[in-house]
C-alpha cells in the first residue's frame, strides 16, 4: 500500500483541553492504526506530528497575530502534538477569532504529509440546568430552520440539519459568528463519525443534536470531538432514561404551561422550539415573544423558533 495524501487528513482530530484568559492549549491527535506511508519502511523510526499554530484570524476586527509551535508528545496510545497558546482570543459572536493550524506528518525528520486546519476557542458549557459563557449564565436564542445563506441581519444562534450544513454555510457562520446547532438522524441508529469529525472542524459548530433513533455515548463523542455539547431533540412529555446521556434537550412546545412542568423534570437544560413564520430579520423578536408567553411558567435555557 502507498500512502494516500486525503486517507489521513480526514482522521485527524483538532481540539482544545485547557481554556482560561490566560492561555489555551490546542491539541492535534491521530490514531496510530491511521494507514500512512508506506510499509517497508523501518518500523523503528517513529511516525511523530509537528507543525504551527497561528492567529488569531478576526474578521471584524485587526488583531496581533502570533505563532505557536505544536509538539508531538512522545509515546500513548495515539499520535498526539500541542501547542500552548498564551492570551486567547476566544470565539464568540461579537468577535469570531479563529486560529489556524499547519500539521505535519513527520517519519523521523522527515516530513510525509501536511494538512491545514483551523479551531475557535468557545468558553460554552453546561452546568446544571443552564448553559454558561465564558462563567456567566448564557441563554440560547435563535433559528432552528434551513438556511441556505445568512443574512448581514441575522444574529443569534442556528438549529439546522445534518444535510443543510453545507460548506458554505458552515464556513459564513465561523466567519460572521453565527453559534451553530446541527441536527443529525443516524441511519438505523449509527452516526457517521466522519461526520462528526466535518462538523467539529468549524469553529462555529457548538453542539450536535440526535434526533430519532440515532444514538451515540457521550463518551464516545468526548472522544471524537472534546469540544462539542451533546443534545436530542425530544418530545414534551417524554421521560427517558436516554442511554447516550444528552447534556442539553430541545423540544417543541405544545403549550406553556405542559412544557414548564415537563421541564421540571428534567435535569439538563431544556431549549424551547416554537415554529414561527418570520424573515432572519424578525427572528430575535420572535424568541423575545416565546421567551416572554413562556415566562409565567419558567425560564429556559433557550429559545428557538
Amino acid at each position: 500500500m502507498t500512502f494516500e495524501s486525503q486517507s489521513w487528513p480526514e482522521s485527524l482530530d483538532v481540539f482544545y483541553g485547557e481554556l482560561n484568559f490566560a492561555r489555551a492549549a490546542i491539541y492535534v491527535r491521530l490514531s496510530r492504526s491511521t494507514p500512512v506511508g508506506d510499509p517497508q519502511e523501518l518500523e523503528s523510526t517513529p511516525l511523530t506530528l509537528a507543525g504551527v499554530v497561528r492567529g488569531p484570524r478576526n474578521r471584524h476586527a485587526r488583531q496581533l497575530s502570533a505563532a505557536y509551535t505544536l509538539t508531538d508528545l512522545g509515546p500513548g496510545p495515539t499520535l498526539l502534538a500541542r501547542a500552548m497558546i498564551t492570551d486567547p482570543c476566544l470565539w464568540s459572536p461579537e468577535s469570531p477569532a479563529a486560529y489556524d493550524l499547519t500539521i505535519e506528518l513527520k517519519r523521523g525528520e522527515r516530513t510525509i504529509a501536511q494538512a491545514s486546519r483551523q479551531i475557535g476557542l468557545r468558553s460554552l458549557a453546561v452546568v446544571g440546568r443552564r448553559f454558561l459563557w465564558q462563567g456567566n449564565n448564557w441563554v440560547l436564542r435563535g433559528a432552528a430552520r434551513q438556511v441556505e445563506e445568512l443574512s448581514r441581519e441575522f444574529t443569534g444562534a442556528l438549529v439546522c440539519r445534518q444535510e443543510t450544513a453545507s460548506d458554505q454555510l458552515l464556513q459564513a457562520a465561523s466567519v460572521e459568528g453565527v453559534f451553530l446547532l446541527v441536527m443529525i438522524d443516524g441511519d438505523n441508529g449509527i452516526v457517521d463519525s466522519q461526520a462528526i469529525r466535518r462538523l467539529a472542524s468549524w469553529p462555529a459548530v457548538a453542539g450536535i443534536i440526535l434526533s430519532g433513533d440515532a444514538t451515540v455515548s457521550r463518551e464516545a463523542l468526548r472522544r471524537l470531538a472534546p469540544n462539542l455539547l451533546f443534545g436530542r431533540f425530544a418530545v414534551e412529555g417524554e421521560i427517558a432514561p436516554w442511554s447516550d446521556q444528552p447534556q442539553f434537550i430541545i423540544a417543541h412546545v405544545k403549550s406553556p404551561e405542559s412544557f414548564a412542568a415537563w421541564g421540571e423534570r428534567l435535569s439538563v437544560p431544556l431549549i424551547a422550539w416554537r415554529v414561527a413564520e418570520c424573515n432572519q430579520e424578525a427572528i430575535r423578536g420572535e424568541c423575545d415573544r416565546l421567551q416572554r408567553d413562556l415566562a409565567p411558567f419558567g425560564q429556559f435555557a433557550g429559545y428557538v423558533v
